[in-house]
């Protein structure tokens, strides 16, 4: 038990520590250097997010990686994808006994396409219209 403590709070502090340079924009700007991160350390971080996630939920959260060989390398903005999966679990999840997340990567072209899929509830073509709004009047995050 002790063990198991002692790995989920360093878990948490690992995934606290990149939570904290996403929130503060002055650390942020000291930290300049994390402004883009390769894929694979993006994943990093989200892994560790869902193994937080995985103490809560148990057994009943099944995550499944498809990761193109060739695109961990690929630089992203750093900690854009956390937020995403995160999203999952505050609007996708909210009934779901199960949960199923699929996160997906891979290079079309000279892009770089990333997808998270999770189990629950579909957004309704008019909730996509009034997020991509949100997003496009830099009111908002989008989600609310």
């Amino acid at each position: 038990m002790e063990q198991n403590t002692t790995r989920s709070f360093s878990r948490l502090a690992f995934f606290l520590l990149f939570g904290f340079a996403a929130a503060y924009p002055s650390f942020r700007a000291a930290a300049s250097t994390l402004s883009m991160v390769s894929l694979e350390k993006e994943l990093g971080y989200v892994e560790a997010y869902l193994r937080l996630q995985g103490l809560r939920y148990g057994d009943k959260l099944k995550v499944v990686y498809e990761i193109q060989d060739g695109v961990k390398g690929a630089l992203v903005p750093f900690n854009f994808l956390q937020p995403i999966v995160e999203n999952a679990f505050i609007h996708g999840f909210q009934a779901e006994d199960e949960k199923r997340l699929r996160i997906r990567a891979e290079r079309r072209r000279n892009q770089l396409r990333i997808q998270v899929i999770n189990s629950g509830k579909a957004l309704t073509p008019q909730a996509c219209y009034a997020i991509n709004q949100g997003i496009l009047s830099n009111t908002s995050h989008g989600l609310s």
